[in-house]
């Protein structure tokens, strides 16, 4: 859709987007329209409003049983296109018969929208991002007219707001070019409020961009088919916030498109040099005939080796043509003007002034502070900029420039000419903000400016700052952490494994801050392999991690801590582990009778193990536990892979729970009864056996050692659930106590014909009890259609011995109880 903002030479188009609405907008409110329509059933039940009981009796059932896109499309685009459209511009009720305009001009300017905001072109009728942009003026205008503005403001963010969460929950059911036509219109409006609004109300940040380049999206394709790189492409998704940006950035053409990246991922391989096989790259109008111009190595090794200071080059320009270009080695002197290069390793520089000498970046194990602060300015001249070095170097800087087409630009002035294009054209300032926030980002890290701020604030810097970034040796990483935050750099190198490395980070970074944000317990997906350090993460970086489950907003939000009252502080590194305080749950497990196995139905139903419920007994409600790894991988695996990891896997939630010595510690939901996220440990059977009764205050000053095993996310069951699971449970209790249950949980091994014949038996007496209250439970079978799908009655029996072969009781630890999490 041309709403969206491109260069003026994509690499690729846009494509337009039809017009499909059939029905005019009816000006009313804009919450309001699908119960004015009857379509009340599409919307998610945590986004109705009102508490009347249509919105309280009529089922959400569009995720069990999706409305046919070619009836969905139209109606959303007459709702969030036009409806969205007309909010901003004022035409809707603001309450029953309300409006901000006269009712006669509304009811003429709702009936000319449509045409205005869509044109006819070889036939067909497509939506005019252009004709959007002319009612910008008119928009802002309106805005004003309001008696309370920043009331309005606020209204207007909660449209766009809900009109983000109702696109997501329809989203696997649109067309890309659909949903993004809404969106695209939302990122717009979600930018125009940010100009409107005051510094006291600035509206909440929106993610319309949302999987826009996702893992093998057509977009994606592209610009991989225009020669980038998926690190680069990884980049995108993870720093930019809108839509906007990250469109504009697909479209740009690559400056390289003769590398080959073929066999890069996370990591760029493209710059990394096997000086064993290195030939120079030459430019495209360049015969190949240029000489080499190398560098006295033997000067640059005396310089380091006798004295305490850096080498650095000067560029001898030629007298004459007949005269070649020379780099003179000289030792550096106080007070010397000079220009640093960043990671100069493959790029080729610009031309240097001949009044100023330049840095060349001799000792590749640590960056040198003071050489980055103290020069004149640092050009960074990389065509991958993604190193971890380039990165601190770019932060250390106090004047940075940055190298376009053979000109060095100050980045400071780069921003200014991007927020001269954004006061001419709104959607550029999007892009400003984007950019600028990355700026600041990089500022943050400069030299001591992270000596003020909290070590949770700093971490979620480094964090952001790191997270694209990569480095050609895993060691080296530490090294630019201690760089950035001022830690000791020689005690870190002293070791040269990567690992002992972070530990010694992490170690100095709790001593700096006095402590390390707790949740890092819960999202880490891949720790370090140290006794006592098996919570901390093994690399800020996002290309070191193989199988990561977590994104940038995952990683960046183990670093918060919360104040406040029931909010516990920093944890704090022992030889143990690191001593956290949680609230948390012992799992305990026991049989449905006396002498049964835990699973004494096993073998009827595969190994597949998507969820474990439990029950709280003390609160007389029901949970269900979701392995984090498993409910993030399994919608990218095939069939084949998920049969393949739970074979592999074997039940895993339910191997760590039949210990009894299993735990779940939790952090307080973000919001009243929602899901939490939690990790799950192993205690040592004394230490299960000397936990004492949670209302005895002792409990939360004994300090559990935990080794960590998973993250899970812990949700309540609602309201319709519990009762199917109160009702299925009690058949289970009854099934337990059959004799065809009893015979075939005796028999253990499972082969041979006797086993065949219990196996038979026990399945046909599960299936027929489960049939029964199936017909005579007229309410089942409706709980069960709405919770989990239609013509499930063949198959609701499965639910015995796959969710209740067992009791799994959560038994309350004290809310501030003390932890020791290795």
């Amino acid at each position: 859709m041309d709403l969206l903002l491109t260069p003026a030479d994509p690499a690729f188009p846009t494509p337009k987007t039809r017009c499909v609405a059939i029905e005019d907008w009816d000006g009313g409110q804009f919450h309001e329209y699908p119960r004015r329509k009857a379509r009340l059933r599409l919307v998610p039940w945590g986004l109705r409003r009102g508490s009347d009981v249509e919105a309280s009796q009529e089922p959400y059932l569009e995720l069990l049983h999706p409305t046919p896109q070619d009836e969905l499309q139209p109606f959303l685009q007459t709702w969030l296109f036009f409806g969205l459209s007309a909010e901003f511009l004022g035409l809707n009720e603001v309450a029953p018969g309300v409006r901000l305009i006269d009712e006669a001009t509304a009811r003429t300017e709702i009936a000319q929208l449509h045409r205005h905001l869509a044109r006819e072109e070889g036939g067909a009728k497509y939506l005019s991002g252009a004709a959007e942009l002319d009612l910008l003026p008119l928009i802002r205008e309106r805005t004003q007219l309001a008696s309370d503005i920043d009331q309005r403001l606020a209204s207007l963010n909660d449209c766009l707001h809900f009109a983000l969460l109702f696109l997501h929950s329809v989203r696997d059911n649109l067309d890309e070019g659909f949903y993004y036509s809404i969106a695209a219109l939302g990122d717009l409006l979600s930018t125009v409020l940010y100009t409107l609004a005051s510094a006291s109300v600035k509206p909440l940040s929106l993610n319309w961009q949302f999987r826009y380049i996702s893992h093998g999206s057509s977009v994606e394709s592209q610009m991989l088919n225009n020669g980038w790189c998926p690190s680069e492409i990884d980049k995108i998704r993870s720093q930019f916030t809108s839509l906007t940006t990250m469109h504009y950035a697909s479209r740009l053409k690559n400056a390289r498109p003769q590398l080959s990246h073929t066999h890069c991922s996370k990591a760029c391989q493209a710059f990394q040099i096997d000086m064993a096989t290195y030939r120079p790259l030459h430019a495209p109008q360049c015969e190949q005939g240029c000489p080499s111009i190398n560098v006295d190595i033997a000067a640059v090794q005396s310089v380091l080796r006798s004295t305490d200071f850096y080498p650095v080059l000067r560029v001898q320009w030629p007298a004459d043509e007949a005269d070649g270009l020379r780099l003179l080695i000289k030792q550096y002197q106080p007070g010397e003007s000079y220009v640093a290069l960043s990671h100069v390793g493959c790029c080729a520089s610009s031309r240097a002034s001949t009044s100023h000498a330049w840095l060349f970046t001799v000792d590749e194990t640590a960056v040198d502070a003071s050489r980055y602060h103290s020069g004149r300015a640092c050009l960074v001249s990389a065509a991958g900029p993604s190193h971890a070095y380039t990165s601190a170097e770019g932060a250390l800087a106090g004047n940075l420039q940055i190298q376009f087409a053979d000109r060095a630009f100050n980045i400071v002035d780069l921003l200014t000419q991007l927020s001269v294009a954004a006061n001419q054209d709104v959607r550029y300032q999007r892009v400003w903000q984007d950019v600028t926030n990355q700026f600041y980002q990089l500022a943050s890290l400069g030299f001591g400016a992270l000596q003020d701020m909290s070590i949770p604030s700093t971490l979620m810097t480094l964090q952001r700052a790191l997270h694209s970034r990569s480095v050609s040796v895993n060691s080296d990483e530490s090294l630019c952490i201690a760089t950035l935050m001022k830690l000791d750099a020689a005690y870190i190198a002293s070791v040269s494994d990567a690992q002992q490395r972070m530990v010694r980070v992490w170690e100095l970074l709790a001593q700096a801050g006095g402590g390390l944000p707790p949740n890092m317990i819960l999202n880490v997906d891949e720790p370090l392999d140290v006794p006592g350090w098996r919570w901390a993460p093994r690399s800020l970086l996002g290309s070191a991690t193989d199988e990561s489950v977590l994104g940038i907003s995952e990683r960046i939000v183990r670093f918060n801590v919360e104040t406040g009252e029931g909010h516990q502080g920093l944890g704090v590194p022992t030889p143990s582990g690191l001593q956290v305080r949680f609230p948390g749950y012992r799992l305990a497990p026991r049989a449905r009778l006396p002498g049964l196995p835990l699973h004494p139905w096993r073998g009827l139903t595969g190994p597949a193990e998507d969820q474990v419920l439990v029950y709280d007994k003390s609160k007389s409600r029901w949970f269900r536990i979701v392995d984090w790894y498993y409910s993030r991988k399994v919608g990218t695996w095939t069939d084949e892979e998920r049969q393949s990891y739970h074979k592999q896997q074997d039940g895993p939630l339910c191997r760590s729970i039949h210990t009894g010595n299993c735990c779940l510690i939790w952090a307080p939901p973000w919001i009243d009864d929602g899901p939490r996220m939690c990790c799950m440990v192993q205690l040592e059977p004394d230490q299960v056996n000397a936990i004492s009764r949670p209302s005895d205050a002792r409990q939360a000053e004994i300090a559990l050692p935990a080794r960590r095993e998973r993250t899970v996310i812990l949700s309540a069951l609602n309201e319709i659930e519990s009762r199917v699971m109160h009702y299925m449970q009690t058949l289970a209790d009854s099934l337990a106590e059959d004799s065809a249950t009893r015979e075939y949980a005796e028999i253990g091994e499972q082969s041979g014909p006797k086993w065949q014949a219990a196996k038979i038996r026990v399945h046909g007496r599960i299936k027929d009890v489960v049939a029964a209250a199936w017909e005579s439970e007229p309410w089942l079978q409706r709980a069960i259609a709405d919770t989990f799908g239609n013509d499930l009655d063949e198959f609701v029996w499965v639910m015995v011995p796959k969710l209740f072969s067992h009791h799994v009781e959560l038994e309350a630890l004290p809310e501030n109880q003390l932890w020791v999490v290795d």
